[in-house]
């Protein structure tokens, strides 16, 4: 299983596209800097999506946890997460 970044050009939007063992995308979430302005918050997870298939196999775990990663290595003051 292979999880591949994608980055735009004009955004600060990070995509993490979640590859299965047949090569065929079976999943992605996206993250970067909030949307709107909320006091203390930085950065989001603005999309998760797993193909129904592949739910509840800890690939959407997986997903979360390296954009998870991958926001508290651009975003230096990210101490946690507040999951709404």
């Amino acid at each position: 299983r292979q999880i591949d970044a994608l980055k735009w050009k004009d955004d600060d939007l990070i995509v993490l596209v979640s590859e299965n063992d047949g090569g065929e995308n079976d999943g992605f979430v996206s993250c970067g800097p909030v949307r709107s302005v909320t006091p203390g918050h930085e950065a989001e997870i603005s999309r998760l999506y797993i193909l129904p298939g592949f739910q509840k196999s800890g690939y959407c775990r997986r997903l979360f946890m390296t954009a998870s990663q991958s926001l508290y290595a651009v975003y230096t003051n990210a101490t946690g997460a507040h999951i709404t």
